[in-house]
């Protein structure tokens, strides 16, 4: 994870300088900006549900999901899931209207929508023997989220819900850890129906960003400077400040 997280540290730090704000369109809608995953549900007529999954190596993971429409009760909908990319958390996949926030758009397509929270972000903050705040608790990188919070979250779904297999839709980083775990563990291969990958990452070594060439040319540097002021996550509540990385580059938005 400290690849990705030194991009994420070094981008707010600097956005943190500058402290300048977004543009915000005096007649557009942000009724929604404050609202919870729970509450933006309810206003546009989904129920919603929470469920805490353990991994093996002790981390406590929050699947979120939208069963379908408030009073939709129908059963056996075929189960998908959806996975957030770097610095982020299922929140990504409500974030525009309602009627093209992938996860709404799939429920009213007659899914049983299924949200992971990886390890360490504000859903998923909990530890069988660690704290959020100990070093320890962060030594992990996306080949965990792969095959540890991955494995867990789809065997979770699949024994809820009944189904052999599911889709898998992925985000950036929820991309690159199914890529891994699929070229590592064969159990994946008959779990997931089809993998799609939304800005696909594998390899960062050919970004554009400028940011993220200076994470891998300083990298060691700003791993020792991570350590030295004790910095293991970007954010109070476990995420990144997106508007903090757009503002200073907005080809880490991209990238990502």
């Amino acid at each position: 994870m400290m690849k990705f997280a030194v991009a994420a540290i070094l981008a707010t730090g600097m956005a943190q300088a500058r402290k300048t704000p977004f543009e915000i369109d005096p007649n557009g809608d942000i009724s929604d900006a404050y609202l919870s995953f729970e509450e933006m549900c309810a206003k546009y007529g989904f129920q919603y549900e929470e469920h805490e999954v353990v991994t093996d190596d002790g981390y406590h993971l929050t699947m979120l999901r939208i069963p379908g429409l408030i009073g939709d009760f129908t059963s056996g909908k075929p189960p998908i899931i959806l996975q957030h990319g770097i610095t982020s958390s299922a929140d990504t996949w409500i974030m525009n209207y309602d009627t093209v926030s992938p996860a709404f758009q799939s429920a009213r397509d007659g899914y049983d929508v299924w949200m992971g929270n990886n390890r360490g972000n504000k859903y998923s903050t909990g530890n069988d023997t660690l704290s959020w705040d100990e070093d320890a608790y962060w030594q992990f990188d996306w080949q965990e989220m792969g095959t540890g919070d991955q494995k867990t979250n789809i065997s979770y779904i699949l024994e809820q819900t009944g189904y052999d297999n599911l889709p898998y839709v992925g985000h950036s980083q929820g991309t690159s850890q199914m890529f891994y775990a699929l070229s590592v563990d064969p159990w994946f291969n008959d779990k997931i129906s089809v993998f799609v990958a939304m800005g696909p990452v594998t390899k960062l070594t050919n970004s554009p960003a400028p940011l993220i060439k200076v994470g891998f040319e300083k990298y060691g540097l700003l791993q020792k400077a991570a350590w030295a002021y004790d910095i293991q996550h970007v954010g109070g509540d476990g995420t990144a400040d997106p508007d903090s990385r757009c503002i200073v580059d907005p080809e880490f938005c991209v990238a990502f």
